[in-house]
């Protein structure tokens, strides 16, 4: 079997060589049909393996069988059956350790083909202009998922807020509190009837038969009486609610929500206390827990903010830099040309301070808008400069031009998604790393104190 792993990763290799001798340049269609190419190769040698190692198992009933007849015909001191059973018995282990082997190589193949996939995953991920791309979407998908958690942690706090209000109006007024316990505990009563009611029944050829018919007839007259007790209680709850201003549904939910979540009887009644700082406490839990997602979000959003921020600062004095030099040696050449051809009598003054921003200013904006599609920039184009107004570029760094600055076409290729979810999870490990760092610090502290 050619695996031909080893070129395949000697050529991921070099390709990312070639990736870094320019940083700012990437092939995305290049390298996403070679990082294609690599999933598939993973996917086909998987099922390879798995397929080897189905092969293994089937072999060992051969193998226990041969080992079987073997170890009886040794027995009868048969040379000539015991020569055969042996034969036999070691084709089988030849054939197993043929199995193995190819599956170790498979094996190797999967985990080289794996790091080629990390590799090219870095190369997109670490190079400068692909990283910017990927944080401004992951920041984007961070606020999304802020704001979705922020709006769901406002509807559990609005609903504490009720509950907190239901419960009041319980404690204040006895009367109300009995009608609740009495729809909880009609709740309870119907599902002990319902139990009773299934252990009397049967099926007969697909018919329901009842064990003992007289059961049934007594479980249907307690249901109907608990239910008119639950009616009259939840409507004399629904009608008290509703001059307070809660609703019939809002009532609903609390009951379901006691129910589901258990209540306890003190001295013969359900205490309802106990029953609503429970779900009370419940909703403490779920809102902290938000707000320990939220707050990472709000991190993670905030860290992109400043990477981005000190990365385009970095490249704008880095291009400033760049174009002057250009257009300093651009001078120069004309000078030089000038000098020789003696054409006109031109003088010209190569002094840094006399190259003007309007002379490379659409040459900035061009490499901007380069720069902002990923592409690569050769070299900075030419500018005519004639009739060319004075021309300030300025970089607003705020969150939403950030966003707005995002070039969707990259995301087309699935490698970037790829380097996308790889970045999102370190991200996340980071954060967690961060946060178990900090509950150590805060165990020292305390136990200095």
């Amino acid at each position: 079997m050619d695996l031909n792993y080893d070129n395949d990763y000697d050529n991921t290799k070099a390709e990312n060589v070639n990736e870094e001798k320019n940083e700012n340049s990437i092939n995305l269609e290049r390298i996403n049909t070679n990082y294609e190419k690599l999933k598939q190769q993973v996917a086909d040698a998987e099922k390879r393996y798995e397929q080897l190692k189905e092969k293994a198992d089937k072999l060992k009933k051969p193998y226990y069988k041969c080992q079987y007849i073997y170890e009886s015909v040794k027995e009868t001191g048969d040379k000539e059956k015991i020569d055969l059973a042996k034969s036999k018995l070691d084709e089988v282990k030849k054939q197993i350790q043929e199995v193995k082997l190819e599956a170790t190589k498979e094996k190797q193949s999967i985990e080289r083909y794996k790091k080629s996939i990390d590799i090219k995953l870095d190369v997109v991920k670490n190079n400068p202009e692909m990283a910017k791309e990927i944080d401004k979407a992951l920041l984007k998908r961070y606020e999304r998922q802020q704001t979705k958690l922020t709006k769901e942690k406002s509807e559990l706090v609005v609903q504490k807020v009720k509950l907190y209000s239901f419960q009041d109006l319980i404690s204040k007024h006895p009367s109300v509190g009995n009608n609740l316990r009495g729809v909880l505990s009609g709740i309870q009563s119907l599902n002990e009837i319902d139990e009773k009611y299934e252990d009397n029944k049967y099926l007969d050829n697909g018919a329901t038969r009842y064990k003992d018919y007289r059961i049934k007839v007594t479980l249907d007259m307690k249901r109907k009486d608990v239910n008119a007790k639950i009616e009259k209680n939840l409507q004399l709850l629904f009608d008290y609610c509703g001059k307070n201003g809660i609703s019939q549904a809002e009532v609903a939910s609390y009951i379901t929500m006691i129910g589901e979540n258990g209540f306890i009887e003190r001295d013969g009644q359900i205490d309802l206390d106990y029953s609503f700082n429970k779900n009370i406490n419940r909703l403490n839990d779920q809102i902290y827990k938000y707000d320990k997602r939220i707050n990472d979000y709000s991190i993670l959003r905030e860290s992109i903010q400043e990477s981005i921020k000190e990365s385009e600062n970095n490249e704008k004095i880095n291009v400033e830099n760049n174009v002057k030099n250009n257009a300093k040696a651009k001078v120069e050449n004309i000078v030089k040309n000038n000098t020789e051809n003696r054409t006109n009598n031109a003088v010209i003054d190569i002094e840094d301070n006399q190259i003007k921003w309007w002379q490379f200013g659409k040459r900035f904006k061009n490499w901007w808008i380069l720069r902002r599609e990923g592409k690569q920039r050769q070299q900075l184009p030419s500018a005519s400069i004639e009739n060319q107004k004075d021309t300030e570029i300025t970089i607003n760094n705020t969150e939403n031009n950030i966003k707005n600055d995002l070039n969707i076409d990259n995301f087309k290729y699935n490698i970037v998604r790829d380097a996308m979810e790889k970045q999102q999870k370190a991200d996340f490990r980071y954060l967690e790393k961060m946060r178990k760092q900090d509950e150590k610090n805060q165990d020292i502290d305390e136990e200095e104190r």
